[in-house]
């Protein structure tokens, strides 16, 4: 598993199912993730079979979402994996 999320790495390394990769860059405490080039980079050294992705919002022209650099990441992701699932609930549409 990658993921640039400490939180989601620590839960899932914590329950001992496989291997995780944390991202490393700049952290964003407001978001609790890890952004940025650094964070591209490595994000880069991967290819995967899926990734799962939460989002800003869901419109007409596609997934969006709010911060610059989370879009980056989320992009870097997609151009490296097989198979996304996006997770959004109902407010994230419109």
């Amino acid at each position: 598993m990658i993921t640039n999320s400490p939180r989601i790495a620590s839960a899932v390394s914590s329950k001992g199912n496989g291997k995780v990769f944390l991202v490393g860059g700049a952290n964003s405490a407001e978001v609790g993730e890890n952004l940025g080039p650094l964070a591209i980079e490595q994000i880069e050294k991967f290819h995967t079979k899926h990734t799962i992705l939460t989002v800003g919002a869901i419109g007409p022209r596609g997934v969006m979402d709010f911060d610059l650099l989370e879009a980056e990441i989320a992009r870097a992701m997609i151009e490296r994996t097989e198979m996304i699932t996006v997770f959004a609930d109902h407010t994230k549409f419109d």
